[in-house]
């Protein structure tokens, strides 16, 4: 909420004849408060407080897992450098069949 300003900018004609500022403004009303807004936005903010925070529960069981998915990483890239390695020993052996075969003749 903006406060707004209590007194009006000073009226210059009034300050010279009577010396003074105008001190008899009342102060700005401030309305009483709403409870259905209230209770809308604290319950906004507590769903979105939520969303960003996750549970307790979620973080315990991300770290349990934790050290599956690591081995689960190890042994793909461990099964990738095995089938890395048998390709290439495919291939030195096709190569040395050619070899074989080319002082054949």
């Amino acid at each position: 909420m903006i406060l707004e300003k209590v007194y009006p900018p000073t009226d210059i004609a009034i300050l010279r004849k009577t010396g003074k500022v105008g001190d008899n403004q009342p102060a700005l009303k401030i309305g009483p408060a709403k409870e259905a807004y209230n209770k809308m936005q604290s319950s906004f903010f507590k769903t979105r407080l939520q969303a960003l925070n996750k549970p307790q529960k979620t973080m315990n069981m991300e770290n349990h897992l934790q050290k599956f998915d690591d081995e689960a990483q190890r042994q793909a890239e461990e099964a990738n450098q095995h089938a890395a390695a048998e390709a290439e020993e495919k291939e030195r052996i096709k190569q040395e069949i050619r070899r074989a075969q080319i002082n054949k003749l």
